[in-house]
């Protein structure tokens, strides 16, 4: 699955200006980045796996994503790594100079000589989330795991709920990390707040 697209980050931040490996010709832009997550048992050979619209990147030779795990694919790895720390998966190389664009586009990942494995649309417009528009959060999949999931549907996506820090990781929370912030609101069948919906709803429908 492609699980996170960050086409519009956050503007760049005074510290991250001032770190020693900052290029004063970039902006918010290198920040940019796709993630792809393995969510089957097995590992996926990513050798001839190919974007060929939004960004132009081919996988190198022998990579492999093991089951269960992420890659990331920045538009400039340095600023990347400035910005969300070291130690992420992060793919050796970047798509730089190449931008995802801010008003959305096509994404296509493909196979060899152009099998396709996924190739839709993404918007910077309702009914798509507009948070990720420049102000912190990227657009994470809602639920990976679902099957027949068509990723050009703006309902299977939504806004991350990390500003800026989700790549790498899953960003979902359950039920319980929810109640915690909502101390004597009861079990997820009570209505703590008497409006008709359980508090399971209301974690559900965020």
């Amino acid at each position: 699955r492609i699980t996170e697209i960050n086409y519009d980050p956050a503007p760049v931040t005074a510290a991250e200006m001032a770190h020693p490996l900052w290029d004063d010709l970039w902006t918010a832009a290198q920040f940019e980045f796709i993630e792809l997550t393995n969510i089957s048992a097995a590992g996926i050979p990513l050798t001839d796996v190919r974007f060929t619209k939004g960004i132009d990147y081919n996988f190198p030779e022998g990579a492999l994503l093991d089951a269960g795990a992420r890659i990331i694919i920045a538009k400039n790895p340095v600023a990347f790594t400035i910005r969300y720390g070291a130690g992420l998966p992060l793919a050796p190389t970047g798509f730089d100079p190449d931008s995802l664009s801010n008003g959305g586009e096509q994404i296509k990942l493909s196979y060899g000589a152009g099998i396709t494995i996924f190739d839709f649309d993404y918007d910077n417009e309702a009914p798509w989330p507009t948070s990720p528009n420049g102000t912190g959060p990227s657009l994470v999949l809602i639920s990976p795991e679902k099957s027949g999931l068509n990723h050009g549907d703006p309902m299977e996506w939504r806004a991350s709920r990390q500003t800026s820090r989700n790549p790498g990781s899953d960003d979902r929370t359950s039920y319980t990390q929810w109640a915690t912030n909502y101390p004597g609101i009861g079990g997820p069948e009570n209505d703590f707040d008497r409006d008709g919906m359980t508090n399971l709803m209301e974690f559900s429908l965020n």
